[in-house]
């Protein structure tokens, strides 16, 4: 087993993530197949003030015009909500998603408008 490049769904390392919530860029990475394995990792790079955590998510979708919380989208990975600068990889999802769940995006909400930098990251194996 072998795994494909990552792909950086958000990546907040330059530009930070400054809003109390928000919808990432939608990225087809196109059909996951019978047997492959999703795995995603969130680093955050910056710590705030305790208490003013920051979650992010990753949906897949049918639709690359998916919307928050739209209800052609599959929640994949929920991440803990930190304050501080921590590195966590996401549950490993296994199963056939098909051509109709090829479209990836992150979701983040925070406790506070503080600014963070981030970055959230998704690959699968191959087949």
């Amino acid at each position: 087993m072998s795994i494909i490049r990552a792909i950086a769904l958000q990546n907040a390392t330059d530009t930070a993530v400054a809003t109390t919530c928000g919808v990432g860029t939608v990225y087809d990475l196109g059909a996951v197949e019978d047997g492959q394995t999703m795995y995603a990792a969130q680093h955050l790079l910056t710590s705030a003030i305790s208490g003013n955590n920051i979650q992010f998510k990753v949906y897949s979708s049918s639709s690359s015009g998916a919307g928050f919380a739209s209800a052609g989208e599959t929640l994949r990975f929920t991440f803990t909500a930190y304050a501080c600068r921590v590195a966590e990889w996401g549950t490993p999802v296994t199963g056939a998603f098909g051509t109709c769940q090829k479209f990836w995006r992150t979701q983040w909400a925070t406790s506070c408008a503080a600014v963070r930098k981030a970055l959230i990251v998704v690959s699968r194996t191959c087949t």
